[in-house]
């Protein structure tokens, strides 16, 4: 006959279990130990994405930074577009920039900003202002003639 509760599945534990139930194991064995034993576990449960996060993370502390800071700010954000006004807030607080603009413009569709580039290279400015003088010349020339109608 046992007596206390019953042991719990780690899967089932609370977060202050966890930490209470791997604190053994974080003190004992080496850091590099286990963040290779993750990357092996995630790619035999062929998780590639996960196994490069991990490896990306341990293998700069500037990286593991600047991913914190963009799932943060993800988080921020999406919340913000669930909300009750959803997408209207997020695109008039995320995209108030036009380097954030083209950014996601060119995720979305990422041809537009070559086409846009090559489209400014093809045609000379000068050459786009002059006819853009002459189309309007001409315009005001014909809505002023009237036997031209």
């Amino acid at each position: 006959m046992s007596f206390g509760r019953p042991p719990m599945p780690f899967q089932e534990a609370c977060a202050r279990t966890k930490k209470r139930r791997t604190q053994k194991l974080r003190t004992e064995v080496p850091t590099e130990q286990l963040t290779f034993a993750a990357q092996m576990n995630h790619r035999a449960g062929k998780k590639i994405d996960a196994f490069k996060i991990v490896e990306h993370i341990t293998s700069n502390p500037g990286r593991a930074m600047k991913m914190h800071k963009n799932i943060s700010y993800l988080k921020k954000y999406n919340s913000k577009a669930n909300s009750s006004r959803g997408p209207l807030n997020f695109c008039g607080s995320w995209l108030n920039t036009k380097s954030r603009g083209n950014q996601v413009i060119s995720q979305y569709i990422p041809a537009t900003l070559q086409y846009k580039r090559a489209q400014k290279n093809a045609i000379p400015a000068k050459i786009v202002t002059k006819l853009r003088k002459l189309l309007s010349k001409l315009i005001s020339k014909i809505s002023l003639d009237h036997t031209a109608i």
